[in-house]
């Protein structure tokens, strides 16, 4: 979502912090509204790319050792 133009740094935290997980739990009179709809595609979509990031790291750390 941030891509080179933006005017936001990410940085890493200045201490640890543990892994978090989330769940979306929908009823399934939800399951085709709009809203419901492009959240759910969102996920996905941020999900994939960080995974394509991940890999990339990988890829990467392996080729420099």
């Amino acid at each position: 979502m941030l891509d080179e133009t933006s005017e936001v740094t990410l940085l890493s935290p200045p201490i640890p912090i543990s892994s978090v997980s989330a769940n979306l739990v929908l009823h399934r009179q939800m399951a085709a509204d709009q809203g419901t709809l492009w959240l759910r595609r969102l996920i996905t979509e941020l999900y994939h790319a960080a995974q394509i990031k991940k890999n990339e790291v990988i890829l990467a750390n392996k080729f420099m050792t």
